[in-house]
């Protein structure tokens, strides 16, 4: 008896092939946007040519960006002229409560150091950055000085990293040069300068500095000068300051010099 088999003929998977064949095109469509990403990052990097250049005027305010070949982030700088006295900017600045600006937390004052001359404060604050982003950690040297010829205040900030231990979670910021310039002109007007030359640490922290922080210093400015208003600012007296005010009351002479945009 003979007995014949059959079997169906094997027919190519299409809905497989047509699967394997969109990976193919997917993943190359990811790779070239890898790559492109690394080039455009590259040229980004060595682009720059050491100068200011006027991104926004808005509101009294002006902001400059500055970026130098070798470095991704952009410095900035931002002025305006303020109703204020030079004590009240100094109080203000002191004050962690009304500094900490949105998703800043646990900011406090570790050390201060006061000299006829000087002034230092060492501050230490976190900072809440959205997600999947580790927040930030930042440990300070905030130094005061005035010049006594143009009785122009000098604010300078720096990172000092290794001040106090590290705190496990947080990422501690170790790129931060920044400064202000109070500047006086007399009636109860300074101009404020605020330059920022600093890295959050990342890529994405850093392309949002660059994107984004520009548009916000106009309101943090207007702010700012809101805060001073205070009287408890305003009446605050430090050892090393004089006010212009209170120079040109007795006859001296007093150059005011504002940088020029």
């Amino acid at each position: 008896m003979n007995t014949e088999m059959t079997s169906e003929p094997k027919q190519p998977a299409k809905g497989r092939r047509r699967l394997f064949k969109f990976f193919k095109i997917f993943f190359g469509v990811i790779l070239l946007l890898v790559v492109a990403g690394v080039v455009a990052d590259w040229i980004w990097v060595r682009s720059g040519d050491n100068q200011w250049k006027e991104v926004i005027d808005r509101d009294g305010v002006v902001v400059h960006s500055l970026k130098a070949p070798g470095s991704f982030v952009v410095q900035l700088k931002a002025k305006k002229r303020m109703k204020t006295n030079l004590g009240g900017l100094i109080s203000a600045m002191q004050d962690m409560e009304a500094m900490c600006s949105e998703g800043c937390y646990e900011a406090v004052i570790v050390d201060r150091v006061d000299s006829p001359t000087s002034q230092i404060v060492y501050t230490y604050s976190l900072f809440d950055m959205p997600f999947p982003l580790t927040d930030r950690e930042w440990v300070l040297e905030n130094k005061f000085r005035q010049d006594p010829d143009t009785r122009e205040i000098i604010y300078k900030i720096d990172a000092v990293p290794y001040l106090v231990p590290p705190k496990e979670g947080f990422v501690r910021i170790t790129h931060f040069n920044n400064k202000w310039r109070f500047i006086p002109v007399g009636k109860g007007e300074v101009d404020v300068e605020w330059y920022m030359d600093m890295s959050y640490g990342g890529y994405v922290a850093n392309l949002f500095h660059n994107l984004v922080i520009p548009n916000i210093m106009p309101e943090s400015m207007h702010e700012i000068e809101r805060i001073v208003q205070d009287e408890k600012y305003q009446n605050a007296k430090f050892e090393f300051v004089t006010e212009i005010d209170e120079v040109t009351a007795e006859g001296d002479e007093v150059v005011m010099e504002s940088t020029a945009y």
